[in-house]
């Protein structure tokens, strides 16, 4: 028998109440229940071997025992787990790669834990899988963190323990992330040189990078104003050309920076197309109905449309000179419809004459307006 091992004693004891069960002379553990049972773990013995003794006594409801019988059995030591882990066969690894990993366990008696362990830079995973059984096989990943600096070694191990608490270490697999010693390559994919786009056009701009270990971000300038930085590819962004009297050059410009902080540059220039925008907005008051009639405490809603050639900034909806609400167009869409709430006074009196105005911008300034009564 297995030192540490699982045991079940079971007791044949006919006309017995109960039984009492002995381990080298010392009470144990009883039961009064058919079958008579006693579950006890395999006292350690170190190294070596070791005879035990096991008896049992019965009692019957009159309070007679039994002779006690007895079982003598021989120790048997446990030996420690083995465990061994495999994964990439490269050992070089790049920030934000993934990591596969098979780890193989077994033990002469059972497995408790196995653990899958890594350690490097800002790698730390500790992941532990608790088990009740003689041998184990799974799968485990690692993932690096984006940020790992290049030169970072990384150690990966794997653990096992076993019942009677032996942990054994595998093997260690060490890899590395190479050293970054080229600057980042990179390229501006569209536009292309000299392309040429409308005031309002929505133009996208999309980038090729690509660095020996790892990018950090790929960073777009217009006209040498930030505009946006990404860090995950595709890399792209966007921007809406500007309104312009005449045509005017624009310099876009992507800059793209590894993780040492080593950095290069692609640049193209483009023109946005000269515009005169010499017509105000149209505007059409689509609710409430002229003469309308309120009564204290309504709430009137105003529902307005306005629309620009170029782009409609916001709309104003007023009261007796004063604003009470100003709905900006978010895109400075050529087409907006803007929505406004007015609650007539709980005093007003009958025939009260309520006469809205409201006035819709485009985004060079020039407005136009609309007036509507109720009363």
């Amino acid at each position: 028998m297995k030192e540490g091992s699982l045991v079940k004693v079971t007791a044949d004891a006919p006309g017995a109440s109960k039984v009492y069960f002995f381990l080298d002379g010392v009470l144990q553990g009883s039961d009064d229940r058919i079958p008579f049972e006693w579950n006890w773990k395999a006292p350690l013995i170190g190294t070596g071997s070791g005879t035990c003794l096991l008896e049992a006594l019965a009692v019957d409801p009159a309070g007679n025992q039994s002779e006690r019988k007895n079982i003598s059995f021989t120790l048997l030591p446990d030996y420690s787990p083995k465990v061994t882990l495999n994964g990439p066969a490269s050992l070089s690894v790049f920030p934000g790669q993934s990591l596969a990993f098979d780890l193989k366990a077994e033990d002469d008696v059972s497995l408790t834990l196995v653990e899958f362990l890594a350690q490097g830079g800002p790698v730390k995973v500790a992941e532990k899988r608790s088990l009740s059984q003689a041998s184990y096989r799974g799968n485990f990943s690692l993932t690096l963190p984006v940020d790992t600096p290049p030169g970072t070694k990384i150690t990966v191990l794997g653990a096992a323990t076993d019942s009677v608490g032996s942990r054994i270490l595998s093997s260690a697999l060490l890899f590395e992330v190479p050293a970054d010693t080229q600057p980042p390559t990179v390229s501006i994919t569209t536009p292309v040189e000299g392309a040429r786009f409308k005031c309002r056009d929505n133009v996208s701009i999309t980038a090729q990078a690509e660095d020996d270990v790892a990018l950090r971000d790929v960073a777009f300038f217009l006209d040498d104003q930030p505009l946006f930085t990404d860090t995950t590819a595709p890399y792209e962004a966007h921007f809406t050309a500007p309104l312009r009297d005449s045509d005017t050059p624009v310099r876009i410009r992507v800059l793209a920076t590894d993780l040492m902080g080593k950095q290069t540059a692609a640049e193209v220039g483009v023109v946005v197309e000269g515009y005169v925008d010499d017509k105000a907005p149209k505007l059409s008051l689509k609710s409430p109905s002229e003469g309308l009639s309120v009564y204290p405490g309504q709430v009137v809603k105003l529902v307005a449309e306005a629309e620009d050639d170029v782009g409609v900034n916001r709309v104003e909806f007023s009261l007796g000179g004063q604003i009470f609400s100003t709905i900006s167009a978010p895109n400075s869409e050529k087409v907006f419809t803007a929505q406004a709430s007015y609650t007539v006074p709980g005093d007003a009196l009958e025939g009260t004459k309520l006469e809205f105005t409201v006035q819709a911008l485009d985004v060079e300034g020039k407005s136009v307006q609309v007036k509507r009564s109720v009363s």
